[in-house]
Parts: C-alpha cells; sequence; structure tokens
C-alpha cells in the first residue's frame, strides 16, 4: 500500500450535475457562439431522441453523458487555453452522442440490421451517425464535423486510439488532433465507473472463480467519484466500502479499468500532442494525462490507495510466503531425538535430492493423455532396453505442461522432506521473482483429513485456514481461488497412505481429483506409501505416477558429509565421524538399510552417541529409543518414571494410536490432549491391576509425561491445537509391535492377535517390525511366524497375495535359513510369472527385488520362463500371461533388480 500524503480529507470537489440538459461549464466556456449553439442543439436532440433509447448493462442515460462531459472538463480546465472552441466543440458532441450504437433502431426510427453492425458499440455509433446522412438530423451542417465526432467516439470502447488518423484533421480553417482529443474522452468516459451507474453487473476477475453466492457483484457500488494523484499520473477512484467483499469488488473493477487501457491509449494519455492558437500563431504543445486507476480509501485522515485487486492479492501472498519460508525451511527431527542443544538445522543445507522415475507399472495406457510436450517427454523418459531414464526430485515441477504427479515411495523414503523442500524451493523462486505470479501450498493429508471431518471443510477451507495461521488474519476473499487459478503456482497434498479407513481415503482421494479438474491451471504434486495406494489409485490418465528411489552410495555419501557439517562444529571430531560412518556402510546389510533416508538419518544419530548400527531395521529403531530416550540421562525429566515405564507408555501408546487410526477416527495418526490423558490414566491403572493407585498420583504421572514431551523434542510430540502424535510414523509402528510382542506368548498368542489385521494395509509394516522383534529374541519365534503365513497363504483364497507377499518382505529384511527363505522365493517365482493382476505382479517384483544375490532362485526363475516361453511360442494359447508379457515384451523396463534379470533370459 502506498500513502499519498498531499491526500489529507476526502474530495469536495467530486461531479456536480447541472439541473437541466442546457446547463453544463463545459458549454458555456466555448467562446464560438455557432459552435456553442450547435453543440447545444445536439445535446437537445439527443437527450429527447437518443437517451431513452439506448440500452446496456450499465447505466446509458442522460446523466452518464453528462458526467462524461463533465469528467473531460475537470481533466482539461486547467489547460482551457490550450484547446480551441473546434477542439471543446467535438469533445462535448462525442459526449453527447457515443453510446447511439446501443440503440436498437437508427436515429430517425429506421430499423437496423444489426447482423451487418459490428459488436463494438464504438463501432456501431460511428456507422450510424455517417450512414447516409444521419449527421444531418443533429444540426451539423458539414459532413467533416460528423466523422470527426464519429471518430472519437468509434474508439472509446476498444482503446485502439493509434487507429485514427496522426495527421491533423482538418475542418474548414481549424484543424483538430483526432487521437488526442479521443485519448481524453476514452478516459472520460472510463472515469464514469462510479455508483450512479449502476445496476453494473460485474464477475470479479475473469480467470477467479468464486462461490455461486459471490459470483456476480455490483462491481462499482461503493465508488464515490474521482481524482487525480498528486503527481498527475493516477487517476484515484474514491471509494467507501461496506465491507470486505465489497472492497473485492472495487478493488476488481480497479484491475478491469486498468485492463482496459490499451496500450495505444495509454500512449497518448502520458503524451498527448495538442495545437492551438496563441497571438495569432500555432503553439504547439504536449499534455499529460492520468494512465492508471488506482483505488482510494479514507482510513481517519489518511488516503490509503491499492493498485489494484492483484496487487492487494500479491500484498498478502508476499507475508504468507515470508512466514510459510521461516516455517519450511527448517529440519526438524521430530519423533527422532532430543536436539536442543544444537543449533537449528536449515533444511537446504542437509537435504539430498534423490532421484525419481516414471512408474512403469502405471503408466498412461491412453497415448494423447497428456499434452504434447508431455507425452515426449514422458516418450523419452521411458524405460528402454533395461536403462531407466531418471530425474532429481526437483525436476518434478519443471516437467513440461505436466499438471499432475503422483510420487510413490516406501515407508521412510523422503516423501515428506521432499515435500517440504518442493515447498521451500518453490517459495524461494517465488521471491526471487519482482512480482508474486504464483503461491505454493503444502497440505498434509492427514491434517486435512481430521479437519475435513471434526469441521467439515473443503480444501479451499484448508488452505485459507493455512494462510490465516501463517499471516495470523483472514486473508481477503477469493485470495485463494486466485492464487489456485494461476500456472506457476503449486499445490503439495503429502500422505495420501495415511487415511486409513478405506471409505474415508476413497472420499479424500475424490476430494483431491475434483480439485484437481477445478482447477486446470495449478500444479498438483500427491505423495504416498505404495502400500495401499493400489486399493485407492488415482486416475493415471491424469496423474502421472514416479516412484521415489533409494539413495545411491553418492548421495549416502553426500548426507553423510552434510550432516557432520552441520552437526560437528570441531574439524576433527568430524572427519572422524565421517570416516567412521562411511566404514560402517561396508558392511553389505548395514549399506542396503541406508538406502531408505529415514533409516539413514537415524543411523547418523545412533553412530553418533553408539558407534554400533544394527543391521535389521527393528533393531536400529530400538537403538535409537535407547539413545535417545533412555540413555544419557534423557530420562530425569520423568521423575518418577524408570527407563522401563518409559518403554511401556510409548509401547502402549503406540499400538493405541495405530488401532485408533484405524477404529475410530480412521483420518488421523494424532489425538487430542484429553484423549492422550486419558489413554496414559488408563493404561497406568491397568498396570497396576489390583493395586490402589491414588487418582492424584496417576494425574500427577500423567502431567509430568505431558510436560517432558512438551518441554523437548520426543517420539511423542504436540503438533498444535492441542493434538499429539508421534514424529513419525514409523516410531509409531514400531512402539506398536513391540506392545503386541510383550503382550502375546508363542505364535498362538501372536498369530491370535494380527490374524485379523494381516489384510489390512495399515498393519502391514508393525507386522514386519513385529517379526524383526521375535528374530531378535527368539529366532524360533520368528521362524514359526514365517511358516504360519506360508500356511495360511496356501489355505486362505486371497487374489493379491497379501500372506505370501508379507512373508517374502520378512525374509528379505530379516536373515532366515536357507531352505525356508528358498522355499517363499520359489513361491513367488510361481505366482510371478503365472499371475494376471498388474498391481499384484509389481508388487510381487518388488518382494523379488529381496532376493537378487539368491543364484539358485534365478536358476530356477529362468528354467520356469524358458519353458513357458516356448511352450507359449508352440501353443499361444497355452499361456497368455497379459500381465507378466506385457511388461516385458514392450520392453518398457524399470530400473530395479528384477527387471535388470528379466532383461538378460
Amino acid at each position: 500500500m502506498e500513502k499519498f500524503k498531499s491526500i489529507s480529507e476526502p474530495d469536495d470537489n467530486l461531479i456536480r450535475m447541472p439541473s437541466t440538459i442546457s446547463e453544463s461549464d463545459f458549454r458555456n466556456a466555448i467562446n464560438d457562439l455557432q459552435l456553442k449553439v450547435k453543440v447545444q442543439h445536439i445535446w437537445d436532440t439527443a437527450y429527447k431522441e437518443l437517451h431513452p433509447f439506448q440500452q446496456g448493462i450499465t447505466a446509458q442515460d442522460s446523466l452518464h453523458c453528462l458526467r462524461v462531459e463533465e469528467n473531460i472538463w475537470r481533466l482539461i480546465r486547467q489547460h482551457l487555453d490550450k484547446f480551441n472552441p473546434i477542439d471543446l466543440f467535438l469533445l462535448s458532441a462525442s459526449a453527447a452522442l457515443h453510446d447511439i450504437g446501443k440503440i436498437p433502431t437508427t436515429p430517425i426510427g429506421q430499423q437496423q440490421d444489426f447482423k451487418q453492425i459490428p459488436e463494438d458499440h464504438g463501432e456501431k455509433a460511428k456507422i450510424l451517425l455517417l450512414k447516409e446522412e444521419n449527421w444531418r438530423n443533429f444540426h451539423l451542417d458539414r459532413k467533416v464535423e460528423a466523422e470527426a465526432i464519429a471518430n472519437i467516439i468509434s474508439v472509446h470502447n476498444n482503446g485502439l486510439i493509434d487507429k485514427l488518423p496522426d495527421e491533423a484533421f482538418s475542418i474548414g480553417s481549424d484543424s483538430v488532433k483526432l487521437r488526442s482529443l479521443a485519448a481524453i474522452f476514452r478516459l472520460a468516459d472510463m472515469l464514469d465507473s462510479d455508483s450512479r451507474r449502476w445496476p453494473y453487473l460485474a464477475k470479479i476477475i475473469k480467470e477467479l472463480k468464486f462461490p455461486n453466492k459471490v459470483e456476480v457483484w455490483l462491481a462499482r457500488r461503493s465508488i464515490g467519484g474521482w481524482k487525480v494523484s498528486s503527481n498527475g499520473n493516477t487517476s484515484l477512484l474514491q471509494a467507501s466500502p461496506d465491507d470486505e467483499e465489497d472492497k473485492i469488488c472495487t478493488l476488481s473493477q480497479v484491475d478491469l479499468l486498468n485492463e482496459d487501457l490499451k496500450p495505444p491509449h495509454v500512449k497518448y494519455l502520458e503524451n498527448c500532442p495538442v495545437e492551438y492558437y496563441k497571438d495569432n500563431k500555432v503553439v504547439k504543445d504536449t499534455l499529460h494525462f492520468p494512465s492508471k486507476f488506482m483505488y482510494c480509501e479514507f482510513e481517519g485522515p489518511n488516503c490509503i490507495t491499492i493498485d489494484g485487486l492483484k496487487s492487494y492479492y500479491s500484498e498478502v501472498a508476499t507475508e504468507y510466503i515470508d512466514k510459510a519460508e521461516m516455517i519450511f525451511s527448517g529440519f526438524t527431527l521430530k519423533g527422532i531425538g532430543d536436539f536442543s542443544d544444537k543449533k537449528n538445522l536449515k533444511l537446504s543445507n542437509i537435504f539430498i535430492d534423490a532421484h525419481v522415475s516414471l512408474n512403469v507399472d502405471l503408466a498412461p495406457s491412453i497415448s494423447m493423455s497428456f499434452n504434447g510436450n508431455t507425452q515426449t517427454w514422458i516418450n523419452d523418459h521411458m524405460p528402454k532396453d533395461n536403462v531407466t531414464k531418471r530425474i532429481q526430485t526437483r525436476e518434478l515441477l519443471d516437467i513440461p505442461n505436466l499438471k499432475r504427479i503422483v510420487l510413490l515411495g516406501g515407508p521412510g523414503s523422503g516423501k515428506s522432506v521432499a515435500s517440504q523442500y518442493l515447498m521451500v524451493n518453490r517459495l524461494t523462486l517465488t521471491q526471487s521473482s519482482n512480482q508474486v505470479s504464483g503461491v505454493p501450498f503444502l497440505i498434509t493429508i492427514r491434517e486435512f483429513a481430521f479437519a475435513r471431518k471434526s469441521k467439515d471443510i473443503n480444501i479451499i477451507d484448508y488452505i485459507t485456514q493455512q494462510v490465516c495461521y501463517f499471516t495470523d488474519k483472514q486473508p481477503p476473499q477469493g485470495f485463494v481461488e486466485y492464487f489456485l487459478k494461476r500456472d506457476s503456482s503449486v499445490v503439495i497434498f503429502d500422505g495420501l497412505d495415511e487415511v486409513i479407513v478405506p471409505e474415508e481415503r476413497r472420499i479424500i482421494r475424490d476430494s483431491i481429483a475434483n480439485f484437481a479438474a477445478s482447477f486446470p491451471e495449478v500444479i498438483m504434486l500427491v505423495t504416498s506409501r505404495f502400500i495401499g495406494y493400489d486399493e485407492m489409485p488415482l486416475n493415471k490418465e491424469i496423474f502421472l505416477h514416479f516412484i521415489l528411489h533409494p539413495f545411491d552410495s553418492q548421495e549416502k555419501k553426500a548426507f553423510i558429509t552434510k550432516w557432520y557439517g552441520e552437526r560437528e562444529a570441531n574439524p576433527v571430531d568430524r572427519e572422524r565421524a565421517i570416516k567412521g560412518f562411511l566404514e560402517a556402510l561396508k558392511d553389505d546389510r548395514v549399506d542396503e538399510l541406508s538406502s531408505n533416508p529415514l533409516m539413514l538419518t537415524i543411523m547418523a544419530l545412533v553412530h553418533n552417541s553408539e558407534h554400533d548400527l544394527p543391521k535389521q531395521r527393528a533393531l536400529l529403531y530400538k537403538k535409537c529409543v535407547e539413545a535417545f530416550i533412555v540413555s544419557r540421562e534423557k530420562a530425569k525429566e520423568l521423575l518418577s518414571y524408570n527407563a522401563r515405564e518409559i518403554w511401556e507408555c510409548h509401547d502402549y501408546l503406540g499400538y493405541w494410536v495405530q488401532n485408533k487410526a484405524e477404529n475410530m477416527t480412521g483420518v488421523s495418526f494424532v489425538v487430542s490432549s484429553e484423549e492422550l490423558q486419558q489413554a496414559l490414566t488408563d493404561f497406568i491403572k491397568k498396570k497396576n491391576g489390583a493395586a490402589k493407585i491414588d487418582d492424584t498420583i496417576i494425574k500427577s504421572k500423567v502431567d509430568e509425561f505431558i510436560t517432558a514431551a512438551k518441554r523437548r523434542v520426543g517420539l511423542i510430540a504436540e503438533y498444535g491445537e492441542s493434538r499429539w502424535g508421534f514424529g513419525h510414523k514409523s516410531f509409531q509402528e514400531f512402539f506398536a509391535a513391540r506392545y503386541i510382542s510383550q503382550r502375546t506368548s508363542g505364535i498362538l498368542g501372536i498369530w491370535d492377535e494380527i490374524k485379523d489385521k494381516v489384510d489390512n494395509p495399515h498393519w502391514t509394516e508393525p507386522i514386519k517390525l513385529l517379526a524383526g522383534i521375535c528374530g531378535d529374541f527368539s529366532p524360533k519365534l520368528l521362524q514359526d511366524l514365517v511358516d504360519k503365513l506360508m500356511e495360511e497363504h496356501f489355505i486362505v483364497a486371497d487374489s493379491q497375495k497379501k500372506r505370501l507377499i508379507l512373508a517374502g518382505e520378512i525374509a528379505g529384511e530379516i536373515e532366515l535359513e536357507p531352505v525356508d527363505q528358498e522355499k517363499i522365493a520359489k513361491e513367488i517365482v510361481n505366482q510371478f510369472v503365472n499371475i494376471e493382476d498388474s498391481n499384484v505382479l509389481f508388487n510381487l517384483k518388488g518382494v523379488l527385488n529381496n532376493f537378487y544375490n539368491n543364484k539358485e532362485l534365478w536358476e530356477y526363475m529362468s528354467r520356469i520362463l524358458k519353458e513357458r516361453t516356448l511352450a507359449f511360442r508352440d501353443n499361444p494359447f497355452y499361456y497368455s500371461n497379459t500381465a507378466f508379457y506385457g511388461s516385458y515384451c514392450s520392453r518398457r523396463f524399470a530400473d530395479t533388480r528384477i527387471d535388470r534379470v528379466i532383461s538378460t533370459l
């Protein structure tokens, strides 16, 4: 906003209308009696025979024409000596006749075929005035006068001033500058944009999309008049809006007026040539008129001016961007450990931009689903001849004309951090530009799903609340919709998989799809885990799917170097830590585990404190918890708790939240403070059993736990609005698995607990972690669990092969006996080459990658494939697995281990 100090009070010299048509200071200023009488005849005729019949969506009557004349007077009165009588005559006559193009009949009552007349009512007016001898009806004794008037009014609608004659236009002994007069006249007409022209119904700005109730507004109703700014460059439209909606309407009118100021018109307003007589000589001069409109509102003694609605929105956007950049640029380790003693980490300083590639299994089936440039890019990056073209994550938002993206990855693969990085990167790009052309928004889906269910809000409402939260004020009406219509804006939806209940996930997915259809210009990116996505996917003909790849060796090294560069100030300690970590990664199992960004971060934390990196995921989580909750006296804040009780509380809360997310809300991994307090109270009572504990003591222990969690970053943390949850879903799953292992006994007890959970993707990760926990203290129990899954696989009719896939994933992560591994692997191969469902094929392929080093397995698979292929050649009807051969005969290989093996067969 800009304050014009020279304006200290509302303008008291607004347009004052003459009481009759015959009164006009402008006409009285014409010092040629013949011209003055002639122009008065024109006004009298127009008043009686023309103005009552002028039709349009705005007021077109005599009052409008008089206001245009008065506006001309206000624009030129200080330069009156620089205009000849013929100039004033032509301008006044043009004001009287400029809207005759809006009369359904000719001025003399003849029927007019409007099909033959241009839609531009200025051009219509010119045609009607000059047709045959219509001009004689207005007491014009020379056609050249009519031609001059016709030219001036012909461009008052389209603004194409440079279409008029450039040289002086001769009228008898006089000459006039038609372009200059037309520029002044058009500005005077545009300045009649105030409340007296209502009813004028105007859409806010063409590209905006508002709710139906405000789709059409009275856009001029609060404008009371105008004046010229102190610098002379701007027409200030003085407004007194009743409310925010009224202000938005008026600001939109300012934008529309500025959009209507065509370049040729602006050129002549800024440098308007005139010629006049002085001392019997022709004098040439250049005048300057306002070439811009601004909104003007009084707040107390000051006049606040705004360029228009777009400028108003841009100011709010700039404030939002500044606050969002502060919030998202920091890297938080919430849920992983306490780092309050270390400096805040900046995301850009440690982020490693991992690679992504097209997901072949979810590639569009219709070749023309995407824009031509996008389709070319897809074809260029589709895997060919066992070579996959990868791009970095940040390049996703720069693919030519691609507006809809889905990024899939495993647990802890860095989807959320990548979303945050893309958000920050986009915010930085936005800030570096001179004008806010687009705004990025990041929506954590579990948070939106919680808000949608508890407050019944939609995506636009949620984004509006987010902007309000960041800027600490309600954004102006239409702000979010405006930027969602910009093709440089981005909306990131992070974590579709975190909506647990299928029906709820379907609702959220449909909300995202409908949102995408409503705002086709904005770039949208949705992230999800692989598990469960195939049950409720987005349309692959609209959304292009990508896979987020694990870290390669170079990316791991880069992360470790950046991590310790931020965490260790002492150069010697830093170099020692980096070398020690890289040495630990030489173990194949540890190296494979570190490909996951979350696990690599946890390894860095554990290595820094214990220099001991387990080779299995569940054990690594355990080490992390030990390092940052129990050891180093971190538990000292929980004065009445011992280490075992801290473990037990977290185990219970992990299981409780995991269950609650599935069985109760179904939409979020967060709970209210009241729910958390009650859960801890119930747990303490249940844990003590028959031993009676005073309620005051229980409350004290609960409060102590929550206070400690608030004071420092812990595995469970506060998320605002008195809501609590685990910092990362993986830790919630780990504690849920631990709780099951602690409360069950033997395979029968475990199976009784998980048998109804095996088919639910929500429980897949906890069961895999449970297997790791079992294997840590009882290899026999682990073997029994895997055997039970395989037994159930052969018994239960399951088209998705979930039990087999789960057994295979466990075998790939935890070391089993070779004979048992081979039994699982061979069954997966048998299913892999026979399965018809492409989604199941994709899941089986992922499991087979776990057995890459099993030489006997690949020989077995090679024999099966050769047998099948030979049989298929001899008899095509014998074996025609379209899912399998569709993936591999097309040679559109993805860059996975199994693809590389199959491509050699």
